[in-house]
């Protein structure tokens, strides 16, 4: 008797976590790349930051807010990823081309979920 209880519990609890709420709406990511020019240790970075658009010469709005139009200004890298951050992107990926005399280069990737109706 304790055995089909059990399994009876089992199946119920297996159906409720399978009979989830059925939308039409789906999680994608969009995605962006800050780019960081620096020339040695001290000074500010040159920083801009790339959101893509559909158009061939998708460079327009870079290192500009989308909202406002206004240009971003950032003391570091890290300032930037902060600011990013809460504005619900998160980091996927770094890197870092160049060495100390000319300056580096550093590229992050970043992505934030939106969330895309689907047709029916």
């Amino acid at each position: 008797m304790k055995k089909l209880v059990v399994v009876l519990i089992m199946t119920f609890i297996t159906i409720l976590s399978y009979g989830q709420d059925i939308n039409t709406e789906s999680t994608e990511f969009v995605y962006c790349q800050i780019i960081s020019n620096t020339t040695g240790l001290k000074g500010k970075p040159n920083i801009k930051i790339d959101f893509g658009k559909s158009e061939p010469a998708g460079w327009e709005n870079i290192n500009k807010d989308p909202s406002t139009g206004k240009p971003y200004d950032f003391n570091s890298n890290i300032d930037a990823l902060n600011f990013m951050a809460k504005q619900g992107w998160e980091l996927v990926q770094s890197n870092m081309v160049g060495d100390y005399s000319p300056g580096f280069t550093y590229f992050y990737i970043l992505r934030k979920k939106v969330e895309v109706k689907e047709k029916s």
